[in-house]
């Protein structure tokens, strides 16, 4: 008899116990609909009742019965905005994270390691690519030129496809260059480069001339998703003496939905000469050189400006009655108004397990002086796919 009113009394707790309950079930999901791991669901406002996500976003919370109705469940993770979602009695609810971009940047991941971002001190600065301005740009230097704080683009040429000199922190001896180090999707890239102007059978001394190139002409700027700028020791030191003027992490895009998405971009600009300087023209130079020889003050202190006046008169009267020459206007002569062109076509998409994303860029673009210009054409691939627990991208 005993016993059977123990077994009696037992029961009826439990009965009591699961009475009030009330479980809800459900799923955890970005907003690319995938699996949130270690979410925390809990009854708002009771911490004690609460539970965390399993591996495929999954959770089971057991709440008070007098809460199904008038409770609220709050939901929360690292790098997504926290959620509250009203109970009304439901035994299943599915749950969808929005990624929160403040506090991605809380967090930056530097070499083999992660510091908080107010632990950098400023060494690290990231410019933001927008879709508009990586159109209307030609090449990487563009984009960061006046954006990124403590870092100072110069162009050392005046030519379309001219060397561009990128300076972080003013420069430095420790290498014999001071230009920073570039890594694109995690490889190095090697940007330097040289065009001869002249070549050597033209001179007598093989003398010739050397222009640097700008080696980051071969990414198209609508390709990059993000650029990061490390300037601090400690930031760099993953890459030894090469990163001892700075790095430059540039990240490409990728897909961020599932449904192929078609990106097209054309741009036309046109350029022309900020001004025409003013010169003298034959008739104009001639008198000049007339007053030079006929001036009391030159002839008084300088004798040497006198004689080289004589003899280009003589030049010119030489040649003007030969008829060897014709006056040119050399700015007319050499200068052009430019028309450049920008071509771009890209096409991403994330199904299942593939993430692929192929871009084809073409450049033509013109110098406001005759014959100088360039052409480009960049070809992008990025592609990954997922075997089982094994990733393979290329």
């Amino acid at each position: 008899m005993k016993k059977l009113l123990i077994l009696l009394f037992s029961l009826i707790s439990v009965l009591a116990s699961a009475q009030g309950k009330h479980r809800i079930t459900g799923s955890v999901k970005d907003s690319k609909g995938e699996a949130v791991i270690g979410a925390l669901i809990m009854l708002e406002g009771n911490t004690a009742v609460s539970c965390v996500s399993d591996m495929d976003g999954n959770y089971v919370l057991d709440i008070p019965s007098d809460k199904a109705s008038k409770g609220r469940i709050e939901v929360s993770c690292l790098s997504y905005k926290t959620v509250k979602l009203d109970i009304l009695a439901r035994a299943v609810i599915a749950i969808v994270l929005e990624d929160n971009m403040e506090e991605l940047d809380e967090v930056v991941v530097v070499g083999y390691g992660s510091m908080r971002r107010s632990d950098l001190t400023g060494s690290v600065t990231s410019v933001k690519i927008d879709e508009t301005e990586a159109g209307h740009s030609a090449s990487i230097e563009q984009l960061l030129q006046g954006r990124a704080a403590g870092v100072q683009v110069t162009s050392n040429s005046a030519s379309p496809d001219g060397g561009v000199s990128v300076l972080i922190r003013g420069a430095s001896s420790f290498n014999s260059s001071s230009e920073p180090l570039y890594v694109v999707d995690g490889i190095i890239l090697n940007t330097s480069g040289s065009s001869s102007l002249m070549s050597s059978n033209l001179g007598g001394d093989n003398a010739g001339s050397d222009e640097q190139t700008n080696g980051l002409m071969g990414i198209n700027p609508m390709d990059i998703a993000s650029i990061e700028v490390l300037k601090d020791a400690s930031a760099t030191a993953i890459y030894g003496s090469q990163g001892a003027n700075g790095v430059v992490l540039i990240t490409t895009k990728s897909a961020s939905r599932e449904k192929p998405v078609i990106t097209a971009s054309i741009g036309v600009d046109i350029s022309q000469r900020y001004k025409k300087m003013p010169v003298m023209n034959l008739d104009e130079y001639t008198a000049y050189l007339r007053e030079v020889v006929s001036s009391p003050l030159v002839q008084t202190y300088n004798t040497e400006m006198i004689n080289v006046a004589k003899s280009r008169l003589n030049v010119l009267r030489s040649d003007i009655f030969s008829d060897k020459y014709e006056e040119i206007d050399w700015q007319d002569y050499l200068m052009r108004t430019a028309v450049s062109q920008r071509y771009y076509v890209s096409i991403a998409g994330k199904p299942r397990n593939t993430n692929y994303m192929f871009s084809i860029g073409y450049n033509d673009t013109q110098g406001i002086v005759k014959t100088t210009g360039y052409q480009n054409l960049t070809l992008r691939l990025n592609l990954e796919h997922k075997f089982g627990k094994v990733t393979l991208g290329t």
